[in-house]
């Protein structure tokens, strides 16, 4: 009786180690940690990707933004000269019908 009951003890304990293996619950939460540092690192990467194009994008507006400030400072720098032409194409017709 007391070998059967030794017996059925060790039967007890081989399952339970076979049934929950610490061994291969570490291994799988090692995989499941590398899975998710690898998924968070590509995240990472594609995040500073957007952030990179993102910094371009701004340059490339700012620098388009500074050509329409100089295109409309030279369009009032020329409209200046046309009424300043045309103000002394103006006196110029005047002095000739005076004279």
């Amino acid at each position: 009786m007391r070998i059967l009951k030794s017996f059925i003890l060790v039967i007890f304990f081989l399952t339970l180690l076979l049934g929950c293996n610490p061994f291969a619950e570490m291994r799988e939460a090692r995989q499941a940690a590398e899975r998710a540092s690898q998924e968070t690192k590509m995240i990472m990467e594609n995040v500073k990707k957007f952030a990179e194009r993102a910094e371009v994008a701004a340059q490339k507006a700012e620098a388009a933004a500074q050509r329409a400030e100089k295109a409309a400072a030279q369009s009032e720098n020329f409209s200046k000269k046309a009424e300043a032409a045309s103000q002394k194409t103006v006196k110029t017709f005047e002095k000739r019908l005076k004279k």
